[in-house]
């Protein structure tokens, strides 16, 4: 008999194993994955590179580092690689057309001072080279892969400023160029390449620390900003998503003004932009308030909106989905971990990769996969 029952639970377990196991069908499940070298959180960002890896850089636990990791999606195994020239967080990182991923400003190993400097990271070689430098310093900021192969760099702060500038960067002179500046400047927003040349920005915060509703477009063609319709609310922390038909979904975020109270709420609602038409539409809310989440593109169009912290201040585990085709979200599986200010990437295969994070003040080295 007791042969029996170990046999039936070590059947068992063998189907639970199946179940969650890499590429398996499993319906919005997480599952660990192998833990990164060192905690990265504080702006750190991850990048999906060519070949399928993914590019792990910066930030850190309480200051920024120099530290880059890469994610191996057939091994789930992650591989130190050369750090950073310079250590930051709250940079961008950006994937050129060459395969090259370019990192720009943040704050520097104090986490107080914004950099100037831009690095670029060479897959074939695992090495970093230094690049040209932007016109000033700026961290969080916004960049975004144009048409062309260039890379849009808009608003953020400096030392001094909260900025509207915006640079371009050209991969073949490896120079950075001055382009219109937006019509606010603001930090805290998203940027979200549209269909076609344009770009959209959205939100964030002004210089009176004050949350902003209003949008923007960006026509590298004509170099202008132009005003287009304003969000419902204003927000700022929030993610911006483009959905398969063009639009933009918007979820989340915060709405109070700096310095940011104790106990403040976040957002629990979304709305959706129409780029045809300009106008925002409100569309169903999430079942948490959330912001310091991510907001995942899913290949079946779904968007996945994971982790965050919600209006006590308190570090999420939950998830959800949106269904751009009823304009609802409905909870998929929790997160193995409770963590906010991480970091999601969609991988060839359809898995999403979560990476970093904080959790009460602990800053995370473990990642972990969402079967959709």
């Amino acid at each position: 008999m007791r042969i029996r029952i170990a046999m039936m639970l070590a059947l068992l377990l063998a189907v639970i194993v199946a179940a969650i196991a890499p590429g398996a069908s499993a319906q919005g499940i997480w599952v660990p994955t192998g833990s990164m070298a060192q905690p990265h959180t504080n702006g750190h960002t991850a990048t999906l590179l060519h070949d399928g890896n993914v590019l792990v850089a910066g930030g850190g636990g309480e200051t920024p580092i120099a530290a880059v990791e890469t994610y191996d999606r057939a091994t789930e195994a992650w591989h130190a690689t050369a750090s950073m020239t310079e250590p930051r967080g709250s940079h961008t990182a950006t994937l050129l057309h060459n395969g090259r991923v370019l990192v720009v400003g943040g704050l520097d190993a104090s986490g107080v001072t914004t950099l100037a400097t831009a690095e670029l990271y060479h897959p074939k070689t695992g090495t970093w080279t230094p690049t040209g430098s932007l016109s000033g310093p700026r961290a969080l900021h916004s960049a975004e892969l144009l048409n062309d192969g260039t890379v849009l760099v808009a608003g953020g702060f400096s030392d001094t400023d909260l900025l509207a500038t915006a640079e371009v960067y050209d991969p073949k002179t490896e120079t950075w160029s001055a382009v219109a500046s937006m019509g606010a400047a603001r930090f805290l927003h998203t940027m979200t390449h549209l269909h076609g040349p344009t770009v959209l920005v959205a939100g964030g915060y002004d210089s009176n620390g004050i949350a902003l509703a209003g949008a923007e477009l960006f026509d590298p063609v004509s170099n202008t900003w132009s005003p287009t319709g304003s969000m419902a609310g204003a927000r700022g922390g929030h993610t911006a998503t483009r959905l398969q038909n063009g639009s933009v979904l918007v979820a989340g975020g915060i709405d109070v003004p700096f310095p940011l109270p104790f106990g403040f709420p976040g957002l629990a609602s979304a709305e959706v932009y129409d780029a045809q038409t300009g106008v925002w539409t409100p569309t169903g809310s999430m079942s948490s308030p959330r912001f310091a989440h991510s907001a995942t593109a899913l290949r079946g169009g779904d968007v996945l909106a994971a982790g965050g912290e919600d209006m006590d201040v308190s570090v999420l585990d939950s998830a959800e989905r949106y269904d751009p085709k009823t304009g609802l979200w409905s909870a998929t599986g929790d997160l193995t971990t409770l963590r906010a200010t991480h970091t999601a990437t969609l991988l060839r295969d359809g898995r999403v990769l979560v990476t970093g994070g904080f959790f009460i003040g602990t800053a995370l080295a473990s990642a972990e996969l969402y079967l959709p």
